[in-house]
């Protein structure tokens, strides 16, 4: 079984295209959404869930970071004293076994064949012969690769801060039970530390540039989901046994085999004895506290202690030591506190499971012990996460939480659910955030009435309006915001409130959140607006919503990708494809003034997308047939890149841009009549612009050659450049004195465009008039911005009329400057079938557009598209 935390490969029965960067690229599975359904994380940052049953998208790499533990075994190729993950025995030579390294490492034979035993309790699995196998070489975060923070990255600015990158110098452990769980990364600025990647699902960081790793057998590797069966009469009634998983993991394994309460939590790590076994193999076992469940005997292991007796001895468990002045004996399920003096623990932890930074969080707090390892060290789960510990850094506590003496006794479980309880019903932060996650609005007020935590309490870096934004509670989220919680409260990843609603697919909660003058455009630290979130994962509500409210369409993420990339991306077929479906997302984002020419960090704009998108199936369809645009937009069976190529191209796509390969939207496509159809399309919308700009208000007043660039204050003027500017002390437009001059740079939101509108009363010109008119505050200086003033007013010249759009979507076109010319145009474009006039059948027959019709005169229609 693939516990959370395992390394995977793609499958067999892999569909994804290159979702995961490309064969052989490593993944860590995050999490069992259900029981035919993982979650996984890949070394590039990227996540997605797949199939687990029926169908196998995943292979198990490494299962060593999930503690699996070959003990009495020992590989002969590395002479390691016991295998941690997958054994591999020789089917020839029985006394010879491997650990996964040494088996895809090639040691012994290559024509003796192996058994593959994945866990001490799976069945052996016979291999081909690994002198005939594919092998594969691994990629992703080994040695030699470079970083960036990840997605579970909680270590405030130890890289530097965000973007900044580091090396990987080794692969570890982050503690002494999970081999290779953890990379140790020197950042650019000097410093080293360790980071998880795969220890209990969490992966701190992502790979910007991959490097290799170990190369692979490829079917050789046992499969995510894949029945693991327990050999027939390896567990007696009698046998004493613990859960060796985490409750995710159980709950999958559950299913079918008794099933998963959440009670079921107080005895994991916990030894009982097995008191029977059904007709279908599962494991009935009593415990102390006198529950009784029945398991899925894959989620079991034998355990080498008994169970914690009611009376007055306690069971003796193998290694002892002295602590306190008396010896001491650990059991699963103790409750223990951890030694606050941080320079002891460091000298008491060498050779127990070492020390890491990340341990000080654990100082002088209280957990309780999951599981007591041969060399007598405790794994304990303190802080939420598992640890191994030296013995001599723990003392044992009693209900109370004091240290326990020689010859006290308690039932531990009676003792968990005191302490736990106890801790429970005296923290309000606790029950504040269950209420806000169940939507109990009542214990909310009753848990703020008591003054004992605050509306902005974090919890796991969360707050309570977070978790009640994201499911959807609008009469705790209204109560939250009128009580003074703060929706620019920022959790681990620098997701808000308007975030968090977009993930829960909540547009009730974003208008909500809009009444209250919360900020539509806030990013997270990925870089990603709620717009970016909401098109890729298909929320067209949420995004009509956004848009609704002026979310700007345009905006780059950490990689470069606007909504606009995302919608169309390669990656995404499905999500592009329900979007066209939809009638939203790709004409939205254009009508609401999204820029179609902002390239990825590849240099490929949303056009280069669309053109490398389109198949050879389309591309010989579109050749015998070529087809009217507004028909292609709108057929049902027609939406596709070749669509959205049309659509982008329609709407003033750049066919000069190169990417990086030095590749223009036109030398990505083969086929020469969709050429030609985005080539008209191209025309059409240029025969559309009305003139040029006004040339001369944008030269220097004094040497008139140069392009103004200097704004003055106080009078907020444009009148010359910025080597002109040097001898100026009054204003060439107005005359007033000069006080400070600023040079104008670009836009400081997209970094696209010059900045050309300032913002009153600051008198700062920080934004291009795309990215400003969602702005309530100056980018530069946070002033609140009472009124804006377009550039070429500041340049001396009159306002020029933003091409609007109705409250429907409708457009509102100047009248075109050459009328003849446009109708020549059009009816060339009628005559070669690019362009029909409409009739009420054929809107009858187009699905997912709503149309309107708009004449230039009264023989010439054409069709426009617009939002529902």
């Amino acid at each position: 079984m693939a516990g959370v935390g395992t390394r995977v490969v793609r499958g067999p029965d892999w569909k994804w295209g290159k979702q995961d960067g490309g064969e052989g690229r490593v993944g860590t599975l995050r999490s069992y959404e259900t029981h035919e359904e993982v979650m996984v994380i890949w070394d590039a940052g990227t996540a997605a869930n797949y199939r687990c049953a029926s169908h196998f998208d995943l292979r198990i790499l490494d299962n060593s970071i999930t503690g699996v533990h070959h003990e009495t075994y020992s590989c002969n190729g590395c002479q390691s004293t016991s295998i941690y993950g997958i054994r591999w025995e020789c089917m020839e030579c029985p006394t010879i076994n491997l650990c996964s390294l040494c088996y895809h490492g090639d040691k012994h034979s290559l024509r003796h064949q192996f058994y593959r035993i994945s866990t001490p309790s799976s069945k052996k699995v016979s291999v081909p012969v690994r002198k005939k196998s594919k092998k594969i070489s691994s990629r992703g975060i080994f040695p030699g690769a470079r970083v960036v923070r990840g997605l579970d990255w909680n270590w405030d600015d130890q890289d530097g801060g965000e973007g900044h990158k580091g090396k990987v110098t080794k692969i570890e452990s982050w503690n002494g039970a999970s081999p290779r769980s953890a990379a140790s990364v020197v950042w650019d600025h000097g410093v080293e530390n360790l980071y998880r990647i795969g220890f209990e699902g969490m992966v701190d960081v992502k790979v910007v540039t991959e490097a290799k790793g170990y190369t692979y057998y490829r079917d050789h590797l046992p499969l995510v989901g894949e029945e693991i069966q327990v050999p027939e009469g390896y567990y007696e009634v009698g046998d004493n046994v613990c859960v060796d998983s985490d409750p995710d993991t159980v709950r999958y394994l559950q299913h079918g085999h008794g099933g998963w309460a959440e009670s079921m939590r107080e005895v994991i790590g916990v030894v009982g004895v097995i008191s029977g076994i059904d007709d279908d193999g599962d494991i009935v076992v009593q415990y102390p506290s006198g529950s009784r469940w029945t398991f899925n005997p894959v989620a079991l292991k034998k355990a080498t202690v008994s169970p914690v007796e009611t009376g007055p001895q306690r069971t003796s468990l193998g290694s002892m030591r002295l602590s306190g002045g008396f010896l001491d004996n650990y059991l699963p399920g103790d409750v223990v506190k951890v030694h606050s003096d941080r320079e002891y623990v460091k000298r008491q932890q060498q050779g127990h499971g070492d020390w890491v930074e990340s341990m000080t969080m654990t100082l002088g707090q209280v957990g309780r012990v999951i599981e007591v390892i041969q060399s007598g060290d405790i794994i304990a789960e303190v802080c939420g996460t598992n640890w191994t510990f030296s013995p001599a850094v723990l003392t044992r506590l009693d209900t109370e939480g004091a240290p326990l003496t020689p010859g006290t006794s308690q039932n531990v479980s009676v003792m968990l659910r005191q302490v736990f309880e106890s801790h429970q019903a005296s923290n309000p932060v606790e029950e504040l955030f269950k209420a806000a996650a169940s939507g109990d609005i009542g214990r909310v007020e009753e848990v703020l009435s008591q003054g004992l935590c605050t509306v902005d309490e974090s919890f796991d870096g969360q707050t309570p309006l977070h978790i009640a934004c994201q499911n959807g509670y609008r009469d705790v989220v209204r109560f939250l915001i009128n009580k003074g919680a703060n929706p620019e409260e920022e959790d681990k990843d620098g997701d808000q409130a308007i975030h968090f609603a977009t993930i829960g697919d909540e547009p009730d909660i974003i208008e909500l959140l809009a009444s209250h003058g919360v900020d539509l455009n806030t990013r997270n630290r990925r870089q990603q607006t709620p717009l970016h979130i909401a098109v890729t994962k298909g929320y067209n509500i949420v995004i009509e919503c956004l848009l609704k409210h002026n979310c700007h369409p345009s905006l780059q993420d950490a990689g470069g990708d606007t909504p606009l990339h995302d919608a169309i991306s390669k990656k995404r077929d499905d999500i592009t494809e329900l979007l066209l479906v939809g009638g939203a997302d790709i004409t939205l984002l254009v009508e609401e003034d999204a820029n179609v020419n902002i390239p990825d960090r590849y240099g490929d704009t949303p056009l280069h997308c669309a053109i490398r998108q389109h198949t050879l199936t389309q591309l010989k369809e579109l050749k015998e047939s070529p087809q009217d645009v507004s028909k292609m937009l709108s057929s049902s069976q027609k939406k596709t890149s070749s669509s959205v190529a049309i659509f982008l191209a329609s709407h003033g796509a750049d066919f000069s841009l190169t990417n990086s390969s030095n590749q223009r939207p036109l030398d990505l496509c083969s086929d020469p009549s969709l050429i030609k159809t985005l080539q008209k399309c191209q025309e059409e919308h240029h025969s559309k612009e009305n003139g040029a700009s006004d040339v001369h208000i944008n030269k220097c007043m004094k040497c008139h050659s140069l392009d103004r660039d200097v704004l003055f204050s106080p009078c907020g003027h444009i009148a010359v450049c910025s080597i002109c500017s040097a001898g100026v002390t009054s204003c060439s437009l107005c005359d007033a004195t000069i006080t400070s001059k600023t040079k104008i740079d670009e836009c400081l939101v997209c970094s696209q465009r010059l900045a050309d509108v300032l913002f009153k009363p600051c008198l700062h010109m920080v934004a291009c008039e795309s990215c400003a008119i969602v702005m309530k505050k100056c980018v530069h200086c946070r002033a609140q911005v009472d009124e804006t003033v377009s550039r070429i007013v500041c340049q001396g010249g009159k306002a020029t009329k933003r091409k609007s759009f109705s409250k429907v979507g409708v457009v509102s076109p100047e009248p075109p400057s050459n009328l003849s010319a446009l109708q020549q145009q059009l009816q060339v474009l009628r005559e070669k079938g690019l362009i029909v006039p409409t009739s009420q059948s054929n809107l009858s027959r187009l699905s997912g557009c709503k149309l309107k019709m708009l004449s230039i005169d009264r023989e010439l229609e054409f069709i426009v598209v617009h939002r529902k």
